[in-house]
């Protein structure tokens, strides 16, 4: 669903998945430990967490 929201640059969506929890943003530069790897995402923890992240936005140092 949150793809969906992005591709739609539907910001309302976004915001209310953050606000139900279901969603945390990171900030660009975080860094990030890889935990698995699906098609399309990968799931990373960071210090504030974890969960899936699409892979496009998942960079190398």
């Amino acid at each position: 669903m949150m793809l969906n929201y992005m591709n739609a640059r539907n910001n309302k969506g976004l915001n209310e998945m953050i606000l139900a929890g279901q969603v945390s943003p990171v900030s660009q530069g975080t860094a990030v430990n890889i935990v698995e790897r699906k098609l399309a995402t990968v799931k990373v923890s960071y210090s504030g967490g974890s969960g899936w992240v699409a892979y496009e936005f998942v960079s190398k140092k």
